[in-house]
């Protein structure tokens, strides 16, 4: 399962960078298609770790803080 969302995360990272990377370049030729492939880049990678943090804050139904020993 880590290996799957290693793969995927990464490659999204870097798809995403190299979106941005590309629309910056072309943002003289047109900015206003380019500011909505940043701003929809920049709202999924925000969402993405948005998501990531409320699954590692929760816990398991029944769960304990603190195992017992």
């Amino acid at each position: 399962m880590w290996t799957t969302f290693s793969v995927l995360w990464t490659t999204g990272l870097a798809y995403g960078a190299a979106v941005v990377v590309y629309q910056i370049g072309t943002w003289q030729r047109d900015p206003g298609q380019a500011f909505a492939w940043i701003a929809g880049v920049t709202l999924v990678f925000a969402g993405g770790i948005t998501l990531m943090r409320q699954f590692g804050l929760r816990r398991p139904s029944g769960a304990a803080a603190v195992p017992a020993e």
